[in-house]
């Protein structure tokens, strides 16, 4: 039950805001739908992982809240802190946010 909770407010002051932010960069730097779409599926499935993290250590969720809230334009590293696999993911997308378009 306190698992449940604590994935609740996660999801709502972490990983929702980290998401919304994203969307919004991502649609600017015309990202493709489909990298955009995996970019968030990473971060979603991160959940379960982030919630046994905060569980165990409380100021790293306190400290990883406020880096989201109120830095608003730098998520970069909030989403590697929060969701570590999703670096990857990031490197493809960093062309997009530079203007670069990757030829194919």
């Amino acid at each position: 039950m306190l698992s449940s909770i604590l994935a609740f407010l996660i999801q709502l002051v972490i990983l929702d805001p980290l998401t919304s932010q994203i969307d919004v960069r991502l649609k600017q730097a015309q990202v493709p739908p489909a990298l955009a779409s995996s970019v968030n599926s990473c971060i979603k499935e991160a959940l379960p992982d982030l919630v046994r993290r905060i569980a165990s250590q409380p100021s790293q969720g306190i400290s990883l809240a406020a880096e989201i809230w109120l830095q608003g334009n730098g998520f970069e590293g909030a989403v590697v802190r929060a969701a570590p696999d999703c670096a990857p993911l990031l490197q493809a997308v960093k062309p997009f946010f530079r203007g670069e378009k990757p030829t194919t």
